[in-house]
């Protein structure tokens, strides 16, 4: 669908070679979704019909799809939801089924429904429709509301009256408390709580029950406080602290140390609910869904460089190693056409950063840099950052007779360093490299062999 708006835009907007339809799509697609068109065989898109079927074969998987007449037979009412709660959601699924026959949802209905008056209701009434079937259960939800609101009501004022019969009459407590009251003595303060009925909500807490449930790992519809599984784990932690009150031990004595060798017993699980995904727009959450949970191919694409096996034995092991992982792992490899001595391989961060003194001296104006308007985070403490721009350059590691060469985005910062460069993730992803911060070492597959770059504890 997204593939026929696509070229139906095109040729709105005058484009009519279908050739220039297929060089502009890049363009629109997704980060993924350019990948996979990147790693895609030499020579397999020859027309617009090529890529209709090689993209509509990888991404047919992703596209959702309407529900079926099994759906809606799986639609029973839960134990504990009320009836207008199970009518929402009973119609709401019938919408979502095209060419339902109305037999069919009314026998469902029937089926699936505990309340037996409304059953003996429709007996009566026999409807015909989806419309009147809808109608009655709605006009029955409503009036079992009213009169649950009405009855409930009367029966809670009559227990009050019993329990205020029930106890003892006011003036002889008064008369109790009088005689047993005595005057605070002089140092003495009476000091009086204030027992509020309604604590104090905690705005956050309560903001975060009513946000939309994030502990199943994919989209779901309901709200973190009406999560049966949150439900059943805090029954689980209430029983089990309940049981295990008395068992614990104090906070003076030791704590069982796991024995040597062994695995340790786990007992707990610490959990982070929310993070970056709550403040994702729902769009943005399906697009995330739909990557992770796209079919995989029968044949599996693999990268280029994926069958060079690295390892790291006795052989790569130095001489001596002081303090293991106190050394950063610095590396000299050629950028563009000059060598830097001092490049910091970092990969705890994102970003590929080249310094602007080190632009100027690689001979390098800033007219070839790209405006860069996004700044980014972490690398000043508290505080956001402005790139001066971006630049691509050609990176190479290794010697003359074995060698790789890629092209890195660069965001070039006016700071004073004490590197030239820094590489991110991004660089570690392109060279598919591998570091041993024990070692200092850094191995990536190569046209010959496997290229080591070595580091200096110097």
């Amino acid at each position: 669908m997204w593939l026929e708006d696509y070229c139906l835009t095109c040729r709105a907007g005058g484009a009519d070679d279908d050739r220039f339809i297929i060089q502009y799509l890049p363009i629109c697609l997704g980060e993924n979704v350019l990948a996979w068109l990147d790693f895609l065989p030499a020579d397999s898109i020859g027309c617009w019909a090529d890529l209709r079927n090689v993209f509509i074969g990888n991404f047919q998987g992703t596209y959702v799809r309407p529900s079926n007449s099994w759906d809606l037979k799986n639609c029973k009412q839960e134990p504990g939801e009320s009836l207008r709660d199970y009518i929402r959601r009973f119609s709401k699924q019938c919408n979502s089924l095209p060419g339902v026959v109305d037999a069919d949802v009314i026998g469902v209905f029937l089926s699936k429904t505990h309340c037996k008056t409304l059953v003996h209701k429709l007996g009566c009434q026999k409807p015909r429709t989806t419309l009147e079937l809808l109608e009655i259960a709605t006009n029955h939800a409503s009036g079992k509301e009213v009169v649950g609101a009405v009855f409930e009501r009367d029966q809670r004022t009559a227990k009050e009256k019993r329990r205020d019969r029930d106890m003892p009459s006011s003036s002889l407590v008064d008369r109790k408390n009088k005689k047993n009251r005595r005057p605070p003595s002089s140092g003495e303060v009476a000091v009086t709580e204030h027992q509020d009925k309604h604590p104090l909500r905690n705005d956050h807490f309560y903001q975060l029950l009513d946000k939309p449930c994030t502990n199943h790992g994919y989209l779901v519809n309901h709200k973190f406080k009406d999560c049966d599984m949150m439900k059943r784990l805090l029954r689980w932690t209430a029983k089990t602290d309940g049981d295990d009150r008395d068992k614990r031990p104090d906070a003076g004595q030791d704590k069982e140390k796991p024995v040597e060798g062994e695995f340790p017993d786990v007992d707990r699980c610490l959990v982070i609910i929310g993070g970056l995904e709550d403040e994702c727009s729902r769009r943005l959450q399906k697009v995330r869904f739909r990557e992770v949970g796209a079919s995989a191919s029968s044949i599996p694409r693999k990268l280029k460089w994926a069958s060079t096996p690295i390892i790291f034995d006795q052989d790569d092991h130095p001489a001596s190693v002081p303090r293991p992982g106190s050394y950063p792992l610095v590396v000299d490899p050629i950028v563009s056409n000059m060598r830097l001595s001092k490049v910091l391989m970092d990969g705890g961060s994102s970003l590929n950063i080249l310094y602007l003194d080190t632009l100027e001296a690689m001979g390098i104006p800033r007219g070839c840099l790209r405006d860069s308007p996004f700044p980014f985070y972490g690398i000043l403490p508290g505080m956001k950052a402005y790139p001066v721009g971006n630049i691509d350059l050609l990176v190479t590691f290794g010697s003359k007779t074995n060698f790789r060469t890629e092209t890195l985005t660069f965001e070039v910062v006016d700071w004073k360093g004490v590197y030239h460069a820094l590489l991110g993730r991004t660089a570690y992803a392109k060279f598919m490299a591998v570091p041993n911060y024990t070692y200092l070492q850094l191995k990536m597959p190569g046209p010959n062999r496997v290229i080591t770059v070595s580091g200096s504890f110097e």
